[in-house]
């Protein structure tokens, strides 16, 4: 269970000079941010979207879709009162940055699921049963 507040930043590299930056994204969003993913295609690149579990009273809740150009929250997917996620992971489809899916098991007492939401625009799409609980804090990406 995460105490205290995470805060997503963007650091900046200049190759030629050696310099190094970094600056707090969101800067008007009071939130605490974790377990931040992107399109793996996108790894090295530059990314206009990441997604990112948000704690709150240090339980994983929401996962919000950051538009990292803007500096903005443009979507979420909402869950309710004692439902809790983890980190999230995101599945390509297509050519776009955002084309795919966004996945991540959500517990509920004794019971979770896998759910699954289109990344552009993050409605709902599915879930699927899982017969045994997801244990809190369950890592949902590797390499």
């Amino acid at each position: 269970v995460c105490s205290s507040i995470s805060v997503l930043h963007r650091t900046v590299i200049d190759l030629e000079t050696g310099s190094v930056s970094r600056e707090p994204l969101l800067r008007h969003v009071d939130k605490s941010l974790d377990f931040p993913v992107i399109n793996k295609s996108k790894t090295g690149l530059k990314n206009k979207f990441a997604y990112v579990t948000e704690f709150k009273k240090g339980i994983p809740g929401d996962i919000l879709k950051i538009d990292l150009e803007q500096n903005e929250v443009v979507g979420s997917a909402t869950f309710g009162p004692d439902e809790c996620t983890g980190e999230c992971s995101f599945v390509s489809c297509g050519p776009r940055e955002d084309d795919g899916y966004i996945l991540s098991f959500v517990t509920k007492g004794d019971a979770s699921w896998l759910k699954v939401w289109f990344a552009r625009d993050m409605s709902y799409m599915s879930s699927v049963n899982i017969p045994s609980r997801i244990p809190l804090g369950f890592h949902a990406n590797s390499l």
